[in-house]
């Protein structure tokens, strides 16, 4: 008997749910887990070999349809030509390579262009290629205090040179870009790719429990994440620890800054001293800080917050955190940075029909972020934020996501192959 099969390679970080996570656990370990899943039980025609990271501690897998080969490595030159043989030996022309990108994602610059040459290579050689873009700073100024250096320095300048040349270069990568976020992919447009661009927005898991139950009011602020200077983890800490800003806050309101390092960034003497001064601020703040969270920790952290704070000082592309707040239904606040995320038309149109606005969630000062803290005291808030939620939970369903993948990877001239 044979089967007819279509295959993906997908290049990404990537745990199964049996396995350990990395260190803290890469938020793309989760999202590729999950589109994995997904693809494979939307299309059971579907075959998907994952090209994932080597932690060094777990292996190769291989079941009916899915095969993970551990062929990389962060801040390898070898992973470049590694991957090209593992490429190879999939032995399906056709077969669309994905390749999941954030930054740093394969470790220093250096490191990211070797492998970026690799695609490229393959691309010339005729090889289809998609590019999903999870994050991309929109200027050096957005991340600046992220670098850790004066204006004019010599790295400085070289991101500013990456980041102007990196929608030309993925043009000449991909055939095809996936992005999360519409504001990310107008900046990619923008910048010089000149296809078409397309937003699926981060999925969204199905929740178990009961969602429609009241929440009890905790008081509990929560930032919640890799502290960052981007994500600006010190702003509402800064907040706190003024008298005058704290009295504008709810009585017996706490705030809580939850997050493990992140790992992307472990030993770089600036983020080192970031979480040295963030430790020191929170202490003098009064403000209770966790330094340390695992992934099975998250869902506590979530179900005991009145609010989840995202205070990012730019938007850099999607939140997975934020689809774990839709998951779990969780009041969120964002800064203006991010106001962006409620604008993509989907998040615009379940505002609507649960009776809110943009400016309902979005806060720009202590004194906006105090008035959303007393708001997500009110149970008809929750009731909005529920109904809001529940739509945008029905529409990000991984099932859908999945569909809309499947719409870009599998167009209706690519062929199948037959296994015995």
């Amino acid at each position: 008997m044979t089967q007819t099969l279509r295959q993906v390679i997908l290049l990404s970080p990537y745990r199964g749910a049996s396995e350990p996570r990395h260190g803290s656990s890469y938020a793309l370990e989760r999202y590729c887990s999950d589109l994995v899943d997904a693809l494979l039980k939307f299309d059971p025609s579907l075959e998907i070999t994952v090209l994932a990271d080597d932690p060094g501690f777990a292996d190769d897998t291989t079941s009916t349809r899915l095969t993970v080969q551990r062929v990389w490595a962060r801040n390898s030159l070898r992973s470049g030509r590694s991957i090209t043989r593992a490429i190879k030996a999939v032995g399906t022309p056709a077969a669309p390579l994905v390749a999941q990108f954030e930054v740093a994602i394969f470790g220093a610059a250096r490191h990211g262009i070797a492998v970026a040459a690799t695609l490229l290579a393959l691309r010339l050689r005729g090889r289809r290629i998609v590019v999903v873009v999870h994050n991309i700073a929109p200027s050096v100024a957005a991340i600046g205090g992220q670098l850790g250096r004066r204006p004019g320095s010599l790295l400085v300048r070289m991101y500013a040179m990456l980041l102007r040349l990196w929608p030309p270069i993925l043009h000449l990568l991909a055939s095809d870009c996936i992005v999360l976020e519409p504001a990310v992919a107008r900046f990619i447009s923008d910048g010089g790719y000149r296809r078409p661009v397309t937003v699926i927005p981060h999925g969204i898991r199905p929740q178990t429990r009961d969602l429609h139950r009241r929440r009890a009011a905790t008081g509990v602020l929560l930032v919640l994440g890799f502290p960052g200077w981007y994500k600006g983890t010190d702003l509402p800490v800064t907040w706190w620890e003024d008298p005058a800003t704290r009295s504008l806050f709810p009585e017996g309101a706490r705030l809580v800054v939850a997050g493990s390092p992140n790992p992307v960034h472990a030993g770089e003497q600036n983020y080192e001293r970031y979480l040295t001064d963030l430790r020191h601020q929170c202490h003098r703040a009064g403000v209770t800080y966790l330094p340390e969270v695992r992934t099975r920790d998250i869902p506590r952290l979530l179900n005991t917050a009145d609010l989840l704070v995202f205070p990012y000082r730019a938007l850099v592309g999607g939140s997975g955190l934020f689809a774990l707040a839709i998951q779990h239904r969780v009041p969120v606040a964002l800064s203006a940075a991010v106001g962006d995320w409620l604008r993509a038309p989907d998040c615009a149109e379940a505002l609507s029909k649960a009776g809110l606005e943009v400016a309902d969630l979005i806060f720009s000062d202590a004194a906006s972020l105090a008035r959303l803290a007393h708001d997500a005291r009110s149970p008809e808030f929750h009731d909005r934020i529920r109904a809001m939620m529940d739509i945008l939970a029905r529409g990000r369903d991984w099932s859908v996501v999945a569909s809309r993948y499947h719409a870009v990877l599998m167009p209706p001239w690519v062929t199948a192959h037959t296994r015995p």
